[in-house]
């Protein structure tokens, strides 16, 4: 639109060239429903590339440039301002000639005559794209960084020395961590020391006195109640940031450490059990050794006593025989008797120490050999059931025919039995023995002490654990006694211990 305006006359010169050298866009308008331009400053030529005779020639202008997204309520608070007589203040995006976006502020005040009459708006358009940029600039990095802080799955916190809760920051990771509010965190007396462990509380006090003293950096690991009433682990940190403008302030992390710490208290209980396993592991052994020694003197007794005395015997018959003029008929078949008495105790003492048998035809024609060998001199009914499939490998076969040994031994010794049974066979990945007899039994005492020269059913149990395995015993007085044990098939495990 054009303007016939006097301007001279209310304008003088020099306040023309004052106006005009202002880095801003001044402008007045007519109090009417168009604001009508009365006058536009050169400046608008600079911001907006259009002349002055473009801008006030055309009173569609303005509307027309202004963004998209900010016209609807830059032309309505434009309007209620014009209607009521009031201050305009806003700020929009516009278009320029050249078609780029530049953001205005634009302010309006009413003036008026000594009578109140609206006379005109006086303005000024100030171009804020730089700061618009710069806050927008900072806006997105405020939403980067919030987007990382609550991504992060820790509680970032900020405090200040005082514990005010004006200057506390706490990131939203606290609810999904504990369960509870930013809100009830910050506004709640003692509200972190309230729900700290009572085991270390008093600790975790003096750390926090201790740092806010010296200002070093605070660590610290301790227990925290959530909502729920579980105890977090936490991992606490915090670092102080000074400041010219007041006190600093504390700047840290919470970070989960439970699972952490029930993963060390788990390692640690299996470190105590395997070394209390290892300690009765060794006792076993110890004990297990102090058997088979105790075995190998009784052995070595019965050598002496009887086979080298029975051999002594013959020499000394043979010595008077060779002596003798005339040799009768009966001395020689004492001698034959004393020897194949001899032979017949090694072939049984062979029987004792490691028969052939087991190498060469297996586990369970091995016991039936040894239990019918029993049988000639304890007058029992044998029977023996062999359902392996798959015959163990070398130091299981000889495990588990030790223990077998062991158990007949025990029954011919102590049960005065008239029938033993044996039942070898497969099962859970591993060989189960059954020796049972139906002797006098006795009433079990996993306690008791085995007699001088005598393994004892403890031993047995004790070899079938170091193999890996377990072993049982039930009995009862009158009702016989039943040995019962398992071994595993995994040549990985402690099965291969060598008997």
């Amino acid at each position: 639109m054009s303007s016939d305006w006097p301007l001279d006359d209310l304008h003088p010169e020099a306040y023309r060239s004052l106006v005009e050298g202002v880095p801003a866009i001044l402008y007045i308008d007519r109090p009417d429903e168009a604001s009508t331009n009365l006058y536009t400053s050169p400046q608008v030529e600079d911001l907006m590339g259009f002349t002055v005779s473009e801008w006030t020639s055309d009173p569609d202008l303005w509307r027309t440039q202004l963004h998209a997204e900010d016209a609807e309520a830059t032309i309505a608070a434009h309007r209620i301002s014009n209607q009521r007589g009031e201050r305009f203040l806003a700020e929009y995006r516009m278009i320029t000639k050249d078609k780029r976006t530049v953001w205005i502020r634009d302010e309006a005040s009413p003036v008026r005559d000594a009578d109140g009459t609206l006379l005109y708006w006086r303005g000024v358009m100030l171009d804020i794209t730089d700061r618009k940029e710069a806050e927008d600039e900072a806006r997105r990095a405020r939403e980067r960084l919030q987007a990382l802080v609550d991504a992060i799955p820790a509680v970032i916190y900020v405090e200040t020395p005082d514990a005010s809760p004006d200057g506390f920051f706490l990131s939203g990771y606290v609810e999904t961590l504990f369960g509870y509010t930013v809100e009830q965190w910050t506004w709640t007396p003692d509200f972190w020391l309230d729900r700290l462990h009572p085991d270390d509380r008093y600790l975790v006090e003096e750390e926090d006195e201790g740092s806010d003293r010296t200002r070093d950096r605070y660590v610290s690991e301790y227990r925290f109640r959530a909502a729920d009433g579980r105890w977090v682990w936490l991992h606490d940190e915090a670092v102080f940031v000074p400041s010219v403008e007041g006190d600093g302030f504390w700047q840290g992390f919470m970070f989960d450490i439970t699972e952490q710490k029930e993963s060390e208290e788990r390692l640690r209980w299996s470190l105590d059990a395997l070394r209390t396993t290892l300690q009765q592991r060794r006792e076993l052994a110890r004990r297990l050794e102090q058997a088979q020694e105790a075995e190998r003197r009784r052995i070595a007794a019965d050598i002496h006593d009887d086979q080298i005395q029975v051999m002594s015997a013959v020499d000394v018959r043979l010595q008077m025989l060779a002596g003798a003029s005339n040799v009768a008929a009966s001395d020689l078949l004492t001698v034959q008797a004393d020897v194949r008495e001899a032979i017949e105790r090694l072939r049984s003492l062979t029987f004792e120490l490691r028969p052939s048998t087991l190498d060469r035809e297996g586990l369970g024609p091995a016991l039936r050999l040894y239990l019918e060998h029993t049988a000639k001199a304890t007058g029992w009914n044998v029977d023996v059931q062999d359902r392996l499939e798959v015959e163990p490998e070398r130091d299981l076969r000889a495990v588990i025919y030790r223990i077998g040994q062991e158990a007949v031994q025990n029954a011919r010794k102590h049960a005065g039995a008239a029938s033993v049974k044996i039942a070898i066979e497969p099962r859970d990945d591993g060989v189960a023995l059954v020796v049972m007899d139906d002797g006098s039994g006795f009433a079990p005492d996993p306690a008791a002490t085995p007699e001088p020269g005598h393994l004892g059913l403890s031993t047995l149990v004790e070899r079938a654990e170091l193999a890996g395995g377990w072993a049982r015993i039930t009995s009862a007085p009158g009702a016989g006694t039943t040995v019962e044990c398992w071994l595993p098939l995994d040549p990985g495990g402690d099965a291969g211990l060598r008997a």
